[in-house]
């Protein structure tokens, strides 16, 4: 991965794609309806139709809100339409308003204050099993260098549902802080988003019963796989578990490009890993 396709990579993954084609299509509407000069409406023209573009590439919502943002911007394109008085002030004023919604329940974490004091489990796959690096160098080892007492239980391959045959696994995490890091190999296997869902939800009710505090790593996705970030987000909702941001992963992964194969971390990897994550967990 190059200096040029490292940063176009993160943007996307991480989805702030959608917040910049969000604030592309707002100034592009407002400008629309400000200005009568047809060089300042040709550049208003030019920023609405490269926020659509944006939004095309997003991975940050679901497909039905996509595509309604998506018409309603498209709207601005075709001319009649575009010389209604009021469609550029209104359409314009809906962006922002969904741009405000995203910064809010999708570009900020909100996880709770985790004790120092207390256990973490991390249940994950190769990221957090330390593939390509001595497990004691993976990012849950590297935590007690942070004060935290984390214990690894992933391992290579790990699905969510993997996790609900390994009792012995799950039976020793109890009234602990149950860090959860899957859904990259059913990605990669094709697994549909709905199965995957399922046995996600499944192993979070075992923990939640076993009275744990309940975290789980929002993947940094590629092109149309909204549905599986989809998927947390309305897991979240209904369960009350909470969600780390998807740039903890992404950003060393695509950003800082400290991987060992363009997929897994470096030791460096997960030493800054396990730094903003710590300071996630305090804030």
């Amino acid at each position: 991965m190059n200096q040029f396709t490292a940063p176009v990579t993160y943007f996307i993954a991480t989805g702030w794609n959608f917040g910049a084609g969000l604030m592309l299509l707002t100034v592009g509407a407002f400008g629309l309806c400000a200005s009568k000069k047809s060089f300042l409406n040709k550049i208003s023209r030019r920023l609405v139709f490269l926020g659509l573009i944006l939004l095309i590439f997003t991975t940050a919502v679901g497909y039905l809100p996509l595509a309604l943002l998506f018409f309603v911007g498209l709207l601005l394109l075709l001319p009649p339409l575009r010389r209604i008085r009021y469609l550029p002030p209104v359409v314009g004023f809906l962006f922002l308003v969904s741009l405000g919604v995203w910064l809010l329940f999708f570009g900020a974490a909100s996880v709770g204050p985790v004790e120092e004091e207390q256990q973490i489990y991390v249940l994950g796959d190769s990221l957090a099993a330390g593939c390509e690096v001595p497990r004691i160098h993976a990012f849950p080892a590297r935590l007690q260098q942070h004060d935290f007492e984390a214990k690894n239980l992933s391992f290579m391959g790990a699905t969510a549902e993997d996790f609900l045959e390994e009792q012995e696994r799950l039976e020793e995490v109890e009234s602990a802080v149950a860090i959860v890091g899957l859904g990259g190999n059913e990605l990669l296997r094709g697994v549909p988003a709905q199965e995957y869902g399922h046995y996600l939800e499944k192993l979070t009710e075992k923990l939640l019963e076993a009275g744990n505090q309940v975290l789980i790593f929002e993947l940094p996705l590629p092109l149309f796989a909204n549905r599986y970030g989809v998927i947390k987000r309305r897991l979240a909702r209904r369960s009350g578990v909470e969600l780390l941001p998807r740039w903890l992963l992404a950003r060393p992964m695509f950003w800082e490009r400290d991987t060992q194969n363009g997929i897994h971390l470096s030791k460096e990897g997960h030493d800054r890993l396990a730094k903003r994550l710590a300071r996630l967990l305090t804030e």
